[in-house]
């Protein structure tokens, strides 16, 4: 019987954890975004209505990788961002090589002007 309350406990703890990330339910608040990628340079425009603060761009972020990201302060509505992919850089300050890695994910996680976490993934097509 102490096994079966053992499970039960994990599960409802397995269950908070599920359903603690914050879930946008204003779509106008989503981080909009048109993405290209053009001789190894990502180029970003904030299409969201909104100005992005607290900026991550990640590329070829996973499950349990951070993978390479570059921080900016604030970007403004209708600003374009030209990022060399060789200007990213993992946790351990490692760079992205494209001629090692090929770029498969793009994602942005920004502020909205309520302070409230946005984010959003794009996948790159070839």
């Amino acid at each position: 019987m102490k096994t079966l309350h053992v499970v039960i406990v994990l599960s409802v703890c397995l269950a908070s954890v599920v359903t603690a990330e914050p879930v946008s339910t204003n779509r106008s608040y989503e981080v909009q975004a048109e993405i290209a990628l053009q001789a190894g340079v990502l180029k970003i425009r904030n299409a969201s209505g909104w100005a992005w603060e607290n900026v991550s761009v990640m590329l070829n972020a996973g499950l349990f990788d951070s993978g390479y990201y570059r921080r900016f302060h604030r970007v403004a509505t209708n600003v374009v961002l030209h990022l060399p992919l060789t200007t990213f850089a993992d946790r351990k300050g490692r760079r992205f090589d494209p001629e090692e890695l090929m770029l498969r994910k793009v994602e942005i996680k920004a502020s909205d002007s309520r302070g409230m976490p946005q984010r959003n993934g794009w996948t790159l097509q070839r």
